[in-house]
């Protein structure tokens, strides 16, 4: 029973650190984000002005048309990163030090690839359908990373009540092939569903 009460005890402490450190990391999160949005703000008058913008100037008015996204795939990150802890807890095979290994790889893949893709849709430099699907796929895709991560922990977490592992699979499938119709229902039979006369 001791045995039992000082796992429990420090699975607990472990799960209080890695709920510190996401809390940390949000904190400085927010403030460089709410650092940027007044700087941003602040310009916003002069960037107007300006027929030739910096590459500061674009990337401030970038990240400020793009705050939604941006938090969103933070949002995810954090979310990731609480229910792996939890998960790995649960599984008994929680490290600090891979925790903390995997948050800034995460972050670091997500930042990496976000400027990429989103590089890549502005290589196109005329508005198309063409850029507007490469955006679109890309920062599904961003957001996929760590979103899909948080999902598999949060089934792990609840023994595989949520989410469904349905949606788990339609999500690996689209990953394979990014074929949307992997995420569509399947139709169904015409006479599934009607009565027998």
């Amino acid at each position: 029973m001791k045995l039992i009460l000082a796992y429990l005890t420090y699975s607990l402490v472990q799960l209080k650190i890695s709920a510190k450190l996401s809390a940390f990391i949000g904190f400085f999160i927010t403030l460089g984000y709410k650092f940027v949005s007044i700087i941003s703000y602040n310009l916003n008058g002069f960037l107007e002005i300006e027929k030739q913008q910096t590459t500061v100037e674009r990337a401030i008015y970038w990240f400020t048309t793009n705050q939604d996204y941006i938090l969103i795939v933070l949002g995810a990150i954090a979310i990731d990163h609480f229910f792996g802890t939890w998960k790995h807890i649960k599984l008994k095979n929680f490290n600090i030090k891979h925790n903390i290994e995997g948050l800034f790889i995460k972050l670091s893949v997500v930042i990496a690839g976000g400027l990429l893709f989103e590089g890549l849709g502005h290589l196109i430099t005329r508005d198309s359908i063409i850029k507007t699907y490469l955006i679109i796929v890309g920062r599904i895709l961003v957001f996929l990373f760590p979103a899909r991560s948080a999902w598999r922990s949060m089934s792990v977490v609840t023994n595989g009540k949520f989410p469904p592992k349905s949606w788990i699979e339609k999500m690996d499938k689209f990953e394979r092939n990014l074929d949307i119709d992997n995420l569509k229902p399947k139709e169904k039979d015409e006479n599934e569903g009607q009565e027998l006369h």
